[in-house]
């Protein structure tokens, strides 16, 4: 994808410094929203990851169910 999307300007560095982006803020994010719904960090990934496949509701977001 990146090759295809930034052609020239695409690099192993470009793209690792995505990756570890989200990876850092998506488990912040995570670990942040578990606590205040009193369940795990593993937990919380299966409900929203069950949630984006089934399109259940938006990947990442605050669960109040």
């Amino acid at each position: 994808y990146e090759e295809y999307s930034l052609q020239e300007k695409a690099s192993m560095d470009v793209l690792i410094k995505k990756v570890e982006r989200i990876c850092r803020d998506n488990t912040r994010i995570n670990l942040e929203e578990s606590k205040k719904l009193g369940i795990t960090p593993t937990e919380r990934c299966y409900k929203v990851a069950e949630e984006a496949i089934y399109d259940l509701a938006p990947a990442w977001k605050s669960m109040s169910r």
